[in-house]
């Protein structure tokens, strides 16, 4: 899977968990791109409370997602 999908997926459940909603997601890659939304949405709730979440940048959210 293509790094851009990664961050794409975080930045689904990022912005879902801010609008208060969730997305569906296709059964092809679902550990990877489940992981990418979850990270995602985490990091939407704690963003607030610990500001170096938002100051992460694209290299260092990749290394989060593809962490075992």
């Amino acid at each position: 899977m293509k790094d851009e999908e990664l961050l794409s997926w975080y930045m689904k459940g990022f912005n879902d968990e801010l609008d208060g909603k969730s997305s569906s997601i296709s059964i092809d890659n679902i550990e990877l791109k489940l992981k990418a939304y979850n990270l995602g949405a985490l990091h939407a709730i704690l963003g607030d409370e610990l500001s170096h979440i938002d100051k992460l940048n694209n290299e260092e959210i990749l290394e989060m997602i593809k962490e075992d």
